[in-house]
């Protein structure tokens, strides 16, 4: 009869304790034993060990199993798992006992389908302890259904395969049996073109989309310390070369202020202070009421002008400063800071020694969270997705303003980092390593940073993003015939594989396309979207840095795509049979710019048929919203306003042509303000095609509220003269009378921003 492995485990210890060899092995085997990771039955079974009365399985694993990569557990691979430690570790300790005592902890992965780190933070598994996420699983998340990987698909796999596995735990199943005889772990590959063709093409498949991770966020280098001596060295070194050319240029200094009185002199002080004696200084007061023009006026330094402004903001006042320089070279100094006596000096001198266009130091950030730093090498990639240059530290030629226009007056935040930009492609730009500047960054109301929307961010992205003029360029050549489906993604995997598997169920024999915009979400969403991509040939994935929001994230998706007809779809969308041919159709017919399916929720009620208003100087709201799908008032092809952009049609010449959506909305309004845009510059129509039926899981995008108050207000400021109040016509041509409209905030009523559901009655 075979020892048990108690009496097992006596033995062999009372064997080695005679040869003292005792204390590492009953160390490990008490580490294995209080695991709950070693299956003796599966160990016994799998490796043939049944009967074998000489060793005990923990013991065998541990002198001659793990050497011979045997796995003690299912899911604990020890070749996978002793190839990811380094080369001590592997010398000196077992694989299971480095999981168990270290690397478990650490979230290490046991095996290929096991990720540890993506399991702990899905299912917000114990932290790192003594329940390592393997051992959580066994014990706990089995039971609940959870997936050890975020490309195991378990319940569709269950759904799939149940015949065939019985009741073993899916992922053993699939690991041992399933790939091996051709079952798939992922809806994603269930009919892929690039599987078909290659069926051993699924494991590269996995490993490539778990591993790929969303760009790196640019460098923005804010440092708490700053090599001052380098800086000096810097410094000096110019002042010897003396790289600065007789006579000596002028540099025009632009100093836009508003209500700083208090603060102006220090600002105006250290531009008196520079070592460097040719410059003009153009203070342009933008309609301010605190006395700036007397404190101005009492510099006698000739050199100091004062330029009245009109109010029109910073922009316009840094723009007229601009108009009334002289110089041939520029800078600019808000009046909240101050330069060091040597940055004119040794800005002038790098410009001209390296012959640049363009020249910028670091500074100094003063504010409540201390003293900090900034400055880094340019590059150019980097400084179109985050704003690394301070316009107090720029210098730069005055033909750059000829070229590329001055300040956007069109933008309330961020016109420094877009003009930067401008004047920064396809021109010479050089950073100094010196301590030029000395901002101050404490919190004041009238800073625009505190009182404008960050929404400018993403205006600035989309313009230096996107290369529109190409796009438009290009949209005569893109494939007829070619639908290109643009999702943007955030979280929310379950329903976005359901929005993709009924695309590909409910779309054969259409020509199109799938670009998936992962906005910055978990890793799990991001590595299912990369196999969707990995798997079929005509899905694109692109990954950004950054939550880019839905109208950014579209147009992303937009600069991807090659089809001549562009369908902009919610994640949280269910297409349905004989979805795309009507939407397709009606592109281009009777002079249609964009035309929506009829959108309903699950249970069959409507969602949208389209927007109409109530007010003039009010929102859309949602024809018919809850009323029965089939209702012939609902089934009609009506001509609107505009749609929602949960399922929204448009040419790509078109969308093109108005430079996509406008990101000044934030996950709302973009969709209805892209209609009033279109139809203002084309004069084409937008339609609800009813034969088209999507379902709409409202709701389930994340974070789509948040911002309803901004967007709202920036929407009815810019189209209240164009909104017709039009719901009370449109419900009578179907038989109805409005009873009363109720808004859905009297907050909002008051503000002209409500959004105002009818209660409707049928004529009598």
């Amino acid at each position: 009869m075979p020892l048990s492995g108690a009496m097992a485990i006596r033995s062999v210890l009372r064997l080695l304790s005679r040869l003292g060899l005792d204390t590492a092995l009953h160390r490990d085997i008490e580490v294995v034993q209080s695991s709950g990771l070693f299956d003796t039955e599966w160990y016994v079974a799998e490796f043939g060990l049944l009967g074998r009365t000489f060793v005990d399985p923990i013991v065998h694993y541990l002198l001659r199993g793990a050497r011979r990569g045997r796995n003690p557990h299912p899911l604990f691979d020890t070749s996978f798992y002793a190839e990811r430690l380094s080369p001590n570790n592997r010398r000196h300790h077992n694989p299971l006992v480095h999981y168990q005592r270290f690397g478990g902890r650490e979230d290490k992965d046991p095996c290929l389908w096991f990720d540890s780190t993506w399991y702990r933070a899905e299912y917000d598994a114990p932290p790192g302890g003594e329940v390592t996420p393997l051992l959580d699983y066994c014990t706990t998340g089995r039971a609940e259904g959870r997936s050890p990987h975020p490309l195991f698909d378990r319940a569709w796999y269950l759904g799939r395969y149940a015949g065939e596995i019985g009741s073993a735990d899916p992922i053993v199943d699939y690991i041992y049996h399933g790939a091996r005889q051709g079952r798939l772990p992922h809806r994603a590959l269930a009919g892929a073109d690039r599987v078909a063709a290659d069926p051993s093409s699924v494991e590269a498949a996995i490993r490539t989309a778990a591993a790929l991770r969303d760009p790196r966020p640019p460098r923005d280098l804010i440092r708490d310390r700053f090599d001052e001596e380098a800086s000096g060295a810097f410094v000096a070194g110019l002042r010897e070369s003396n790289p600065i050319p007789t006579p000596r240029p002028l540099v025009s200094i632009v100093m836009a202020t508003r209500d700083r009185a208090e603060v102006l002199p220090a600002a105006i002080s250290s531009v008196l202070g520079q070592s460097y004696a040719e410059w003009e200084l153009l203070v342009v007061d933008d309609g301010s009421r605190d006395g700036t023009e007397g404190v101005v006026r009492a510099f006698s330094d000739p050199r100091i002008r004062y330029v009245p402004g009109d109010g029109g903001g910073a922009a316009s006042a840094r723009n007229l400063g601009v108009a009334a320089a002289s110089g041939a070279l520029l800078a600019y100094l808000d009046s909240d800071n101050r330069w060091l006596p040597d940055f004119l000096e040794t800005m002038v001198g790098y410009l001209c020694a390296n012959d640049l266009d363009l020249a910028y130091s670091a500074m100094r950030v003063d504010s409540e969270d201390g003293v900090r730093f900034r400055g880094r090498d340019f590059d150019l990639s980097d400084l179109v997705r985050v704003n690394f240059i301070d316009l107090n530290t720029i210098l730069h030629r005055r033909d750059l303003v000829e070229r590329f226009g001055g300040f956007d007056a069109t933008l309330r935040r961020l016109i420094d980092w877009d003009l930067i930009i401008r004047y920064s492609e396809g021109t010479k730009v050089g950073y100094a390593p010196f301590l030029g500047v000395l901002y101050d960054d404490h919190k004041r109301p009238d800073r625009i940073t505190v009182r404008e929307s960050i929404n400018a961010k993403f205006v600035v992205l989309n313009r230096h993003l996107i290369d529109w003029s190409a796009l438009r360029d290009a949209a005569a050549e893109r494939k007829r015939g070619l639908v290109s489906i643009v999702i943007p993604v955030y979280g929310n995997t379950g329903i976005t594989n359901d929005c993709l598997e009924a695309i590909f169920r409910e779309s054969e024999g259409q020509d199109f396309e799938v670009i998936l915009v992962n906005n910055k979400s978990d890793r799990g969403t991001l590595a299912n979207l990369a196999l969707w991509a990995e798997a079929r040939s005509n899905v694109q994935l692109v990954a950004v840095w950054t939550n880019l929001n839905f109208a950014l994230g579209c147009n992303l998706g937009f600069a991807r795509s090659r089809g001549e007809t562009v369908v902009f779809l919610n994640n949280d969308t269910l297409v349905t049979s004989g979805w795309l041919e009507p939407l397709r159709a009606e592109i281009g017919k009777d002079s249609v710019g964009i035309v929506q399916p009829r959108l309903l929720y699950p249970d069959g009620t409507v969602q949208s048929v389209g927007a109409v208003f109530a007010e003039p100087d009010g929102l859309s709201h949602m024809l018919y919203r809850g009323e029965p799908g089939d209702a012939a008032h609902v089934t009609r092809r009506r001509r609107v306003q505009a749609v929602h952009g949960a399922c929204l049609v448009v040419s790509a010449a078109d969308f093109a042509a108005l430079d996509g959506f406008d990101p000044h909305f934030v996950n709302g309004q973009e969709d209805i303000d892209f209609c009033f845009r279109l139809r203002t510059a084309t004069g084409k129509h937008v339609v609800v095609a009813p034969d088209s039926t999507v379902i709409h899981l409202e709701g389930q995008t994340r974070g789509y509220n948040r911002h309803n108050r901004q967007n709202r207000l920036l929407f009815v400021e810019r189209w209240k003269d164009q909104i017709v109040a039009d719901a009370r016509s449109v419900y009578a041509e179907d038989g109805f009378d409005v009873a009363a409209f109720t808004p859905d905030s009297d907050e909002y009523a008051k503000r002209g921003i409500a959004v105002h559901t009818p209660t409707l009655r049928r004529n009598s």
